[in-house]
């Protein structure tokens, strides 16, 4: 399986002259919890940054900035950390481990964004997969053999066997 295969395409995305407030707005109409920040060369959009929920928590709303008036370029993470497209989800969960990040912007060969993956995307397609195997998992029991055959006990005949370890009978 690839990354193409679970990550969310046609994501939103913001300049970084964009206001904060706007990228907020943005990401509230899309339910995400980021955007990347995208420019424009020969009409080809160039990824040049990230803004995150937290971004916008911890850099704006914590530091009393003024949501018209601030940047995204202010407020954006750079460099972004990217995955291609065609790689393994092993590969992409090393990569959130090895670097702590929450989401990963999907690159084509040319760089160009092709979508979002986050953690929780793993995370959810890990746990589906495992849900599925164990419910295709049949529980095996297995018996020791009787030295006498496959006769079964008739525990009126045997109760002895059916007492405490710790009892003594005579």
């Amino acid at each position: 399986m690839r990354v193409a295969d679970l990550m969310t395409a046609n994501v939103a995305d913001c300049s970084p002259e964009d206001s904060i407030r706007l990228a907020a707005l943005r990401m509230n109409e899309r339910r995400c919890g980021c955007l990347p920040v995208t420019v424009c060369d020969d009409g080809e959009k160039r990824l040049v940054g990230i803004v995150t929920d937290r971004d916008l928590a911890c850099r704006a709303v914590a530091e009393g900035l003024d949501p018209e008036n601030t940047q995204v370029a202010l407020c954006m993470s750079f460099p972004v950390q990217t995955i291609a497209r065609d790689a393994d989800l092993c590969e992409c969960a090393e990569r959130f481990s090895t670097l702590g990040v929450r989401r990963l912007v999907v690159v084509d060969a040319d760089n160009r964004c092709q979508g979002i993956i986050s953690r929780a995307d793993l995370y959810r397609f890990i746990t589906d997969q495992s849900a599925d195997e164990q419910a295709q998992t049949t529980p095996q029991v297995a018996t020791a053999p009787s030295p006498t055959g496959p006769e079964t006990v008739d525990d009126a005949n045997h109760s002895d066997a059916l007492l405490p370890a710790h009892e003594n009978r005579r």
